[in-house]
């Protein structure tokens, strides 16, 4: 057996080598802790997710599927980081938008149909 500090409430306790927590409680208490750091993070990117469909549907609802200044796409305030990227490809999925890459200066803006 081996002494350990337990992670969640310090104190020392004897266990097998790769025992972690000094009781079900603790362990429970970690893990829960845990989930909710993970929800939380998923829960900002659905926000921001939500909140790129309305700004690509504004947009498009003024320009219809056309070609777009990328500088408009940052004024628009799009969060590139809340976007389904299509794999091995330039172009960005919004929910039942696609921003095609065209240039370092442009983007094509399409409403696909699901």
């Amino acid at each position: 057996m081996k002494i350990h500090q337990c992670p969640v409430c310090q104190s020392s306790f004897e266990g097998r080598k790769n025992k972690l927590y000094c009781s079900t409680k603790c362990k429970i208490e970690y893990n829960n802790a845990k989930q909710a750091k993970n929800m939380e993070s998923h829960r900002k990117f659905l926000h921001g997710f939500n909140r790129n469909r309305k700004i690509l549907q504004k947009i498009h609802d003024v320009f219809g599927d056309c070609t777009l200044p990328s500088y408009l796409l940052s004024q628009a305030r799009l969060d590139m980081n809340c976007t389904n990227m299509v794999r091995n490809s330039p172009n960005i999925q919004v929910s039942d938008f696609q921003l095609r890459y065209i240039n370092q200066e442009n983007y094509q803006i399409i409403k696909i149909k699901l």
